[in-house]
């Protein structure tokens, strides 16, 4: 089971349909926020999408460890493996003719930040937001993905400017504002 927000996939061991599951490990992804499971046919490996790193990791089910890593296009979350979908000796363009590329090996970047309030009517709070950066071509993708923010209380995401001396000025740039305004169950608050 793929649990985004530990950034691992964990393992279970069920002897019977009747038996309840229990834990065996959680085996670390090579990526953040891995999003979808899927199985070889014959079991011996199980692929999982990172959707934030633009990578599937490799897992052998015997060591239950990522054995490889493959860079793949632009925010996946669903993945299926489809054995010997291109038959050999045969014309893989045929194949593959209406697959894209799209964010296939471009630059990907993953920053988990501590977020504050200046409001003085909220709570403190600890807060974060995981800030991912996706180069594209002609532009970069951003996506917030906060927690344990306050309902109707405006976020400012800012960056210090591109130059030398930046970091030691404590001058930084507004990017985006937002509103936690959608309430979840767990009580935090979402923004779209």
């Amino acid at each position: 089971m793929t649990v985004a927000a530990v950034n691992a996939t964990k393992v279970y061991r069920q002897d019977t349909p009747a038996a309840i599951p229990t834990f065996v490990t959680a085996i670390r992804a090579s990526g953040i926020e891995p999003h979808s499971i899927w199985p070889s046919p014959d079991n011996t490996r199980i692929y999982v999408v990172n959707e934030h790193s633009n990578t599937v990791d490799v897992i052998d089910t015997s060591t239950l460890s990522v054995v490889n890593t493959l860079h793949v296009g632009q925010e996946g979350q669903a993945l299926i493996y489809v054995a010997g979908a291109v038959p050999t000796g045969t014309d893989k363009s045929v194949y593959t003719a209406n697959l894209g590329r799209q964010g296939l090996s471009e630059r990907v970047e993953n920053v988990l930040v501590s977020v504050t309030s200046n409001d003085s009517s909220t709570v403190a709070m600890n807060g974060s937001a995981l800030i991912t950066v996706r180069q594209l071509p002609g532009l970069d993708m951003l996506q917030i993905i906060g927690r344990h923010l306050h309902a109707n209380v405006t976020y400012i995401l800012s960056a210090p400017p591109v130059s030398s001396d930046a970091p030691r000025s404590g001058i930084q740039i507004p990017l985006i504002e937002f509103n936690a305004t959608a309430p979840d169950p767990t009580g935090c608050a979402v923004a779209p």
